[in-house]
């Protein structure tokens, strides 16, 4: 199991991390390592740039063509740091990829069902990507728009997603899902305790500005602007003729935005000048965006939020409200931290995985860190090793104790068919057949028909017309014969009742032994029977 829950921001000046235990929530933690930049500074260098990796070449196969100590990526080196710092080891991560290189959009779709809508989405997002579908990996969650079904969208081209991958692996990093950072941001919106119906974020960096709308239900709008605090600090270089480096400085300390009443002097006029001056295309994009919005669904935003190190200019939230027209705040955060950072950290919060858009799909999908499975295996393999143990044990005293009841039953059988048959049996055929009284070499125990039943087989035989007086009734079991005395009416019933008795199957020869016609015309007879019946 991981021991921390970490959500991994890759920014333009840090690398951040948000963390929490993995058994206790509660216990939320942040770092972060500074990118330190070449000479020159961070706009010789400012994107995180996806390095490409040798050809044809997988997050697999990657592993290993660079170490720790060949990373040329300021970033890397940074994320590198932070890793041995942190201790990175077992641990389950979220990281968004960096820049521009994830997009998100929506698609508009005939079914509500994911399973239905994942088959029909290639064809749909064909018309809607710069490059062909079998060159992106992508991923998709279902929302309601009123009464539409919508994909809410993220993709990345394969060949990024790819090289991103291999190169966190030669930082030691393998993430468990790698996310869209409009994504992570509608998590950290949604989190923060200050949601009401329809409100925007607006995620202020160096490069970019990355814009979100979150509904109730639904991510309305999700786009990035290529305004952000980089324009500011070129403007302020310009303003001051000063060095880049230098400008980047003064932002840091100085940059607000104030009214010409309030600035205390000039030097401060120019610079909120300069704010102003990007802050002006900002709010143009910002309120197309808006505006389109609310054209295209009728979304109106409520409430802006805003957050990312440009945010922190003093006066931005009061001149954007007041360009605007809409209440702007800025986002609270559980700490000192980057939103996106917060939402990655989210992502693990099974609440949220309806809404995740994840691109470890297909080939690049998280198959876990070597040395964790194997550690793994061990465990599962030696409880499995000592389950069987313990199974085999039992079965064996389980067999122990079922020979001994059936020695035991046997010495009782054979002490019962002793007292009974007169000799030791345990074969259950040969008690059948003595039983039974089938053939066998053990002499029939048993009889099948008793005399009493074979007496009265043969009296219920006989034609109930005729007048039939017993005398003597017979049965040898040895010579198997059945001898019958009796009186009748006369000759001719003792011929009907010698045809009558030859009906029975069992009775195979039947003699008239003695025929006696007495002077009042009755008869006496005497019948010799061969019989099989018993």
């Amino acid at each position: 199991m991981a021991k921390r829950l970490i959500g991994l921001d890759v920014g333009t000046w840090s690398v951040k991390a948000a963390y929490v235990d993995a058994k206790d929530a509660s216990i939320r933690s942040w770092d972060s390592e500074q990118i330190v930049f070449p000479q020159g500074g961070a706009d010789q260098d400012a994107t995180t740039n996806v390095r490409p990796t040798p050809e044809a070449a997988t997050p697999e196969a990657a592993e290993g063509v660079e170490d720790a100590a060949e990373i040329a990526e300021p970033w890397l080196e940074a994320l590198s740091r932070l890793v041995d710092r942190m201790a990175l080891d077992e641990d389950a991560i979220a990281i968004g990829l960096p820049g521009t290189h994830a997009v998100t959009l929506q698609v508009d779709v005939p079914f509500a069902e994911r399973s239905k809508a994942a088959s029909v989405l290639p064809h749909l997002l064909m018309d809607r990507l710069p490059v062909g579908i079998n060159e992106v990996v992508w991923d998709f969650q279902m929302q309601a728009n009123g009464d539409q079904n919508e994909a809410y969208v993220g993709f990345s081209k394969k060949s990024v997603v790819r090289d991103f991958l291999a190169q966190l692996k030669s930082a030691g990093v393998d993430p468990q899902r790698l996310l869209v950072p409009e994504n992570a941001l509608s998590f950290a919106l949604r989190a923060s305790g200050q949601m009401t119906e329809n409100v925007a974020l607006l995620d202020i960096g160096h490069e970019h500005t990355r814009v979100v709308v979150q509904g109730t239900n639904r991510v309305a709008l999700a786009r990035t602007i290529k305004i952000a605090g980089k324009n500011i600090t070129q403007a302020i270089a310009k303003m001051f003729k000063v060095p880049t480096d230098e400008a980047e400085r003064i932002k840091h300390q100085y940059a607000a935005v104030v009214s010409a009443s309030d600035a205390p002097n000039d030097q401060m006029k120019l610079m909120s000048d300069a704010v102003i001056s990007v802050g002006r295309n900002l709010v143009r994009e910002v309120r197309r965006s808006l505006q389109g919005l609310y054209a295209s669904d009728r979304v109106e935003v409520a409430t802006i939020y805003i957050t990312g190190g440009t945010a922190a200019i003093r006066g931005l939230d009061r001149y954007l409200e007041g360009e605007l027209g809409i209440p702007v705040k800025r986002l609270k955060q559980p700490h000192e931290g980057s939103a996106i950072a917060n939402g990655l950290l989210l992502s693990h919060d099974e609440k949220y995985n309806p809404s995740i858009l994840n691109l470890r799909q297909g080939d690049f999908s998280y198959r876990g860190r070597s040395a964790f499975v194997r550690r793994q295996m061990f465990i599962f393999a030696a409880a499995a090793a000592l389950l069987i143990g313990v199974l085999g044990l039992v079965l064996i005293l389980q067999k122990q104790a079922y020979e001994a009841r059936r020695d035991a039953m046997r010495a009782t059988l054979q002490t019962q068919t002793m007292s009974v048959f007169g000799q030791k049996l345990t074969k259950k055929k040969d008690i059948e057949r003595i039983i039974g009284g089938g053939e066998s070499e053990i002499a029939s125990f048993v009889p099948k028909i008793s005399a009493f039943e074979l007496m009265h087989m043969i009296t219920t035989k006989v034609s109930p017309d005729i007048e039939m007086k017993l005398s003597r009734f017979e049965v040898d079991i040895d010579r198997k014969v059945i001898q019958i005395m009796g009186e009748t009416t006369d000759a001719q019933a003792v011929d009907r009742i010698v045809s009558d008795l030859e009906a029975i199957e069992c009775l195979k020869s039947i003699k008239k032994d003695k025929l006696k016609v007495k002077t009042d015309g009755k008869a006496d007879f005497e019948l010799q029977i061969a019989s099989e019946c018993s």
